[in-house]
């Protein structure tokens, strides 16, 4: 997740720069984990594999459906409504227990699973993705501090344009018909490859700009192109100097209007968003967002921003403060 506050010191000298972001962001992170928690808690009790259909649907009669309800009440309790013994409920807690436990991972487990796993979102800024040893790190809270101004918005919007791109692979088989892999070129056909990873955007300030984010995206694509084509023309040229008859043309990427049009418009789909102005509209979405990860196959999350709520709900402290 990677959220944005100003960094100036809108608070004067009560608070220090960006303390009052900072322990919102805080304040967030720990949402995340109680998020975590509930997940966890709300694991539909039939998937739990040790109990029997039978136990599964006596369970059901008694409105426990989810794993965390199971210990909302007493051995004794369970008991009678389950006519089980109180043994044999100590063996199902156990069981659903065993189930919803964190997995324990050796750390040669968490190593192959990182191979195969990205660890950050390449920022395409190369002197900005070298000093972060690749771009955004993948699986943490990231925030981006800066003056009013100095461009935080158009950086998550950058981020979540590439978060959704096509990649090079999708682009050459939605080229023109004629090209190696090309196919249809009838816009209904172009988004079958499309990258299907999502983008949540909370936007508190009402910043949010569609048609930006979309200008963006097309201006990739364009450059993507544009390198992609170059490169083949090179290799080829390489190839007739030393003799080598190879043509790399059948790589080349050409798309229609249509095309483009349909492959920016499919990406901007991608990205939902969230007009949050509150403190408490963004934690209470926040809370229940682990639903939408999944259904959307969320690969970002953008607060832009923590400090324009800490302002609205927090400003008045100094000034109380002050006048006391």
């Amino acid at each position: 997740m990677l959220n944005i506050s100003e960094g100036q010191n809108y608070l004067g000298s009560v608070f220090p720069p960006c303390s009052i972001a900072s322990h919102t962001l805080f304040g967030l992170c720990l949402v995340v984990l109680a998020v975590r928690r509930q997940h966890i808690m709300n694991k539909p009790i039939q998937r739990v594999t040790a109990l029997n259909s039978a136990t599964i649907e006596s369970l059901r009669k008694n409105k426990i459906t989810v794993c965390g309800q199971i210990y909302e009440y007493s051995e004794i309790f369970l008991a009678e409504k389950l006519d089980l013994n109180v043994h044999a409920v100590r063996s199902v807690i156990l069981d659903i227990s065993n189930y919803i436990k964190p997995r324990r991972e050796t750390a040669l487990e968490l190593l192959k699973h990182k191979e195969h796993v990205p660890s950050y979102l390449p920022t395409k800024l190369h002197q900005l993705d070298l000093h972060l040893k690749g771009g955004i790190p993948a699986g943490t809270i990231t925030e981006l501090v800066g003056h009013a101004g100095v461009g935080k918005t158009q950086m998550c919007l950058t981020l979540a344009a590439l978060a959704t791109m096509p990649s090079i692979s999708t682009l050459l088989s939605t080229s023109l018909p004629g090209k190696q892999g090309g196919r249809n070129s009838h816009p209904n056909n172009i988004l079958d490859d499309i990258n299907s990873g999502g983008v949540v955007y909370i936007d508190t300030e009402q910043k949010f700009n569609a048609t930006r984010l979309y200008e963006i995206i097309q201006e990739r694509i364009k450059s993507i192109i544009f390198y992609q084509n170059m490169s083949n023309l090179d290799s080829d040229l390489d190839a007739g100097q030393t003799n080598h008859h190879v043509n790399n043309s059948n790589n080349n990427v050409s798309l229609t209007k249509d095309q483009l049009d349909e492959l920016c418009k499919n990406a901007v789909k991608h990205v939902t968003v969230f007009t949050l102005p509150s403190c408490k509209e963004v934690v209470e979405r926040l809370s229940n967002i682990q639903r939408l990860i999944i259904e959307k196959n969320v690969k970002l999350l953008l607060v832009d921003s923590v400090a324009a709520v800490a302002r609205q709900e927090y400003v008045i402290i100094p000034y109380i403060y002050i006048h006391i």
